[in-house]
């Protein structure tokens, strides 16, 4: 029993002793292993580590310290440095690096690192000029697969620190050098596992980068999966064309400047899902961003953007911005003489990278993402587009400054394909066109417009997908600036206080749209549209309100067309327009239209054409596809027209529309003032009205155009007056005839209709009747017209007469009485003159008058009373290119022998006649104006002839060949001065006419300049400027050598004479003749610049 007791203790003892041998051999063990770790791995793992970095990499690798706390889990490195390949410059190192790792680890089996603290750490990267960056042999040996790469490890890294870390980057293909420095990293954890760490390390990023200021600062610890973090980004004017060098294509354009200001907060929230949102929140700012083509041409700068950003989820694609603002933008777009725009170029510079073709799965997930940006306002101020179009022979150039827009609620749904608008307003813009409008309307004329217009907005939601809609849309105060600088005369037409506005805007092209526009044109005019509009199918139902606006821009698109030029002419328009599409565009305007203080002027002399107060038009009915248009009611008043017979026998209105054999014709044909009297000069040449028919007709065939039926049920002419010049005869005279007044009745061109005419007036004081049917609107000219003319005075005929009878004409009144009627081309006529006192002059030599005794026939011709009653009928064809009023004075005077003939005893039935002899009026020489002292004189004899009614007064003007001759050099140099002004101004009579001391000298010159006269040569070469006193001293001489001067100065006189009594002293015009002018003599007490009177009665 003991002995069994012996070997138990025994036993027991050999197995506490085995116990205490193994773990003294394990103890022994461990601190081997810890001395080992402690001082022998660090060295093992250095020269294994220098050796790997030598075998695979060709660098060199140095540490200067290595410690490992086998019981604190720690690890510290100390000067580690790595080199380039194959080089001593160093391409990584670092002062110090801390890693602690967590007990976790042996838990988990994986590592779990509770903190990592690395110290100075520098990184120098190198792009190469093959392109090859000095880390490619790194990046190449991580990239191989591993056999062991099979199973995913799994990570927990906590705390991260990195202390004032620097990185050097330098493109030597770009020549460009980028320094990260003062790099601080503070990272909670990076990890693919949970784990239970202990985080007390915040998130930031703080560098300075090319010493622009960053700043990324975690404002919450996050706790894996459990709770939100945020991260606060700072940046403050980043610049940025340094890293825009970075890129890894070439974008085509050159940032000049460009500074980013962040201050954003991004909050990582806790998973949903298989999601986890991360939202960003805070505020952006570019400031003085400029950006130019490669060729530095300006494209856009931006003084200062800002964004504000509401809470925006990334990850969901759900973007809110409170307020996006623009300051002070300026936008270059410019169209080269290619078409290509400069935009267009950047897209087409640009070298961009290959794009990766992506897989099926890819693209499905794409497709899935969504977009949605929600801005509750976008605002610019004071924006500036410069747009420069070279696209065109003369290049278009439009400015707008001060540009305003104000967005608000703008909601954009990028997956779904769908925008929206609460409002959209611009105010303020100012825009300035200078353009050269013709060439841009022959190029449009080219295209249809209308289809044009629905194409650019209707295949706009078919190319891109999207679909919009704009609750309301409004421009306010702006204003507008047409300059045309390609004509003699740059017109500039002026639009301001424009405002407009639509509702319910939308890419739905067929829904009717409320419009509304105003605006103020130039200084009088005014503009107002409202109504609605679609724009596919077209449809527009509009109320149209225009007031007083200046046409005058017009002019150089109609100035290849026509040889007129508008000096003045305002245009009113009121009235509805419905416009209606399908196929082809139909339409209807009804309402009211007027032109007026139209004033248009010769463009070869500048010279007044024709005007008029205001022409309007009541009852306007026009038709689209088929084209008519309907006229109620036209009103002209106050109308003056410049119409001249030329010397090849056509009007001159005939040449307002330019042919295109003839080219750019004058309107005026050199008239000259001088060359006729104010009140005198009356011709009744009757100009046939088919040279304007057949011109018409021949200008429409030409054009091949198809007439659209034209129709004015009334067209009234109040006080009109024309000045009616015949430049067929030499020397030529002019009429006026005035207080014209009448209308047409159912004018159209419908050769079946016939328009009713009735107009009265006077012709230099004798009435004027004319009535029946025309249709000049017509192809083919058809009338029946009556014209009557009562106590129009002879005299002035005498150049007629002298010409063609050989004889001129002293005194007589002319009534006329005329019928023509036109059918089928043919005329046949009626006329009736009859000549009341009529009393030849002295013979005149002419080679084309009748070898007849006129005096013996006309004289045959007077009845008892001294009236000669003529009817001539005229037959003739007016397609006769021979036919023309010269025959009718041929058969007049063919008529007048034929009564002679017949008639030969009617010599018994001449007038006895007593002649008494009255005083005259004196001139002053080269005068013909009344004096106080001349008009108490006429009062006088006014009174006297009243008290007798059967006297009747003959005035004979008379001149003085010496006295008159200076004179009337003066006197015709002021005309020509008043006129000269008159032309620079436009002014359209000369009593609106006043020359200043100033101006005086200036227009002398230019008159001096332009008479085609021998002017004295000068005796010293320096002496260049001729004096006032000289100028006036020669042309004075000059006008007084005319001869046809002194006859016209006689006329004038005699005619101021009967203006004043008839006029003031209510003579009837039926008593008073003017006799022909001659050379006076002089008498006693009568010197010869006078007016002689003569006083007839019977016996």
């Amino acid at each position: 029993m003991r002995e069994h007791n012996i070997s138990g203790n025994g036993k027991r003892s050999r197995i506490k002793r085995t116990i205490a041998l193994f773990l003294a051999f394990a103890s022994a063990s461990l601190i081997v292993a810890i001395v080992a770790a402690v001082f022998f791995l660090p060295g093992i793992v250095q020269s294994k580590a220098r050796e790997f970095a030598a075998e695979n990499f060709n660098r060199e690798l140095t540490v200067q310290k290595i410690e490992l706390d086998p019981f604190r889990l720690t690890v510290r490195l100390e000067g580690v440095r790595l080199s380039e390949p194959g080089q001593e410059r160093a391409f990584v190192s670092f002062d110090h690096l801390f890693v602690e790792f967590s007990p976790r680890t042996f838990s988990e089996f994986n590592p779990v690192i509770r903190q990592i603290r690395l110290v100075n750490p520098t990184v120098h990267i190198v792009r190469r000029q093959s392109g090859k960056y000095n880390v490619d042999d790194m990046v190449t040996y991580l990239s191989k697969p591993r056999e062991d790469d099979a199973g995913r490890t799994l990570f927990s890294i906590n705390n991260i620190r990195i202390e004032n870390g620097t990185i050097r980057v330098d493109d030597d293909v770009r020549k460009k050098r980028l320094l990260i420095e003062e790099l601080n990293v503070g990272i909670p954890f990076i990890a693919n596992m949970p784990a239970e760490v202990e985080v007390f390390v915040p998130f930031s990023i703080r560098a300075r980068i090319n010493r622009d200021k960053i700043e990324l600062v975690g404002k919450s610890r996050p706790v894996l999966n459990k709770k939100d973090g945020t991260i606060g980004i700072k940046l403050d004017k980043l610049d940025l064309p340094t890293y825009l060098g970075y890129l890894p294509f070439d974008p085509g354009f050159k940032l000049k400047s460009g500074k980013l200001s962040a201050d954003l907060d991004m909050t990582f929230a806790k998973r949903e899902g298989d999601k986890r949102p991360i939202f960003v929140e805070g505020d952006v700012v570019f400031h003085s961003l400029r950006l130019t083509e490669s060729d530095n041409a300006h494209l856009l700068d931006i003084p200062e953007l800002k964004i504000g950003i509401g809470k925006s989820d990334l990850v969901s694609g759900k973007i809110k911005l409170n307020r996006v603002s623009v300051e002070n933008p300026r936008v270059f777009l410019e169209r080269n003489k290619d078409g290509q725009w400069n935009f267009e170029r950047l897209v087409k510079a640009g070298k961009k990278p290959a794009e990766k073709t992506g897989t099926a799965e890819n693209e499905k997930t794409a497709s899935r993402r969504t977009l949605a940006v929600d801005l509750k306002q976008f605002v610019v101020n004071g924006g500036q587009l410069h747009f420069l179009d070279r696209a065109y022979n003369r290049p278009v150039n439009i400015s707008a400054r001060n540009f305003g827009l104000n967005v608000v609620n703008l909601s954009l749904d990028v997956s779904g394909r769908n925008a929206a608008v609460d409002s959209v307003v611009s105010t303020g813009t100012r825009i300035t066109l200078v353009h050269s409008m013709p060439e841009l309307l022959d190029r449009l004329r080219e295209k249809d417009k209308a289809k044009v217009a629905q194409e650019a907005m209707g295949t706009a939601a078919d190319s891109t997908g999207f679909h919009f809609r704009i609750r309301r849309a409004a421009i306010k105060d702006w204003s507008l600036s047409f300059e045309n600088r390609q004509v003699a005369q740059p017109i500039i037409t002026r639009v301001s206080r424009l405002e407009a506005s639509a509702e319910n805007l939308s890419d739905s092209l067929e829904k009717n749209v409320p419009l509304f526009m105003q605006a103020k044109v130039n200084d009088r005019g005014a503009i107002v549209v409202k109504g609605n509009i679609a724009v596919s199918p077209l449809k527009a139902d509009l109320d149209m309100d225009v007031r007083e606006v200046d046409i005058r821009f017009i002019q150089p698109y109609i100035d290849s067309y026509v040889n007129l030029s508008l000096k003045r002419a305002d245009m009113s328009v009121k009235g509805k327009l419905r416009l209606e599409q399908e196929g082809t565009i139909k339409g209807h305007f009804s309402g009211g239209a007027a032109i007026g203080s139209l004033a248009a002027v010769d463009q070869l002399t500048g010279r007044p054409v024709i005007s008029w107060k205001d022409l309007a038009f009541e009852g306007i009915a026009v038709n689209l596809n088929p084209l008519s248009v309907t006229i109620d009611k036209a009103k002209m008043s106050d109308v003056i027209a410049r119409v001249i017979l030329l010397s090849d026998g056509r009007l001159n209105l005939q040449n307002i529309l330019r042919s295109k054999a003839g080219g750019q014709k004058s309107l005026a044909e050199n008239e000259e003032d001088s060359g006729v009297g104010a009140n005198s000069g009356v011709s009744t040449r009757l100009t046939p009205s088919v040279y304007a028919g057949n011109d018409l007709q021949a200008v429409s065939d030409t054009a091949g155009n198809n007439r659209f039926p034209i129709a004015v049920k009334k067209w009234i002419i109040r006080n009109g007056s024309v000045r009616f010049s015949d430049n067929f005869i030499k020397p030529r005279y002019t009429a006026n005839i005035l207080n014209l007044r009448g209308a047409f009745i159912n004018l159209s061109n419908d050769p079946e209709a016939q328009s009713r005419l009735g107009l009265k007036g006077q012709v230099n004081g004798a009435p004027l009747i004319v009535s029946g049917y025309i249709n000049p609107l017509s192809e083919s000219l058809s009338l029946n017209i009556k014209a009557q003319i009562t106590g129009m005075e002879l005299a002035q005929f005498s150049a007629y007469s002298g010409k063609y009878l050989g004889y001129g004409i002293e005194k007589g009144k002319l009534s006329y009485k005329a019928i023509y009627k036109v059918e089928d081309g043919k005329l046949t006529a009626e006329n009736a003159l009859v000549l009341d006192q009529l009393t030849l002059g002295e013979k005149v030599e002419s080679e084309e008058a009748a070898d007849l005794s006129i005096e013996l026939a006309l004289a045959l011709l007077k009845d008892s009373d001294g009236v000669i009653d003529i009817n001539v009928p005229i037959a003739g064809s007016l397609n006769d290119p021979e036919f023309s009023l010269g025959s009718i004075v041929g058969k007049v005077v063919l008529n007048t022998l034929k009564k002679i003939v017949t008639a030969p005893f009617a010599f018994l039935a001449s007038l006895n006649e007593n002649e008494k002899a009255l005083s005259g009026m004196v001139f002053e020489p080269g005068s013909s104006v009344l004096t106080e002292e001349s008009e108490r004189r006429l009062e006088r004899i006014a009174k006297g002839l009243v008290k007798r009614p059967k006297i009747r007064l003959e005035i004979t003007g008379r001149y003085d060949d010496v006295a008159d001759r200076a004179g009337l050099g003066e006197s015709t140099l002021n005309r020509k001065i008043l006129a000269l002004k008159r032309k620079k101004q436009g002014a359209l009579s000369f009593e609106e006419i006043r020359v200043s001391e100033e101006e005086y000298p200036v227009l002398l010159k230019e008159v001096y300049w332009n008479e085609k006269f021998d002017k004295p040569k000068k005796l010293l070469v320096f002496d260049k400027e001729v004096s006032v006193a000289e100028m006036e001293k020669q042309l004075v001489g000059y006008y007084s050598s005319r001869n046809d001067s002194l006859i016209l100065l006689a006329n004038r006189r005699a005619e101021t004479v009967k203006n004043w009594l008839v006029l003031k002293g209510k003579l009837s015009d039926e008593r008073i003749y003017l006799l022909a002018s001659k050379q006076g003599e002089a008498e006693r007490d009568k010197p010869a610049h006078r007016v002689d009177f003569n006083l007839r009665w019977k016996n």
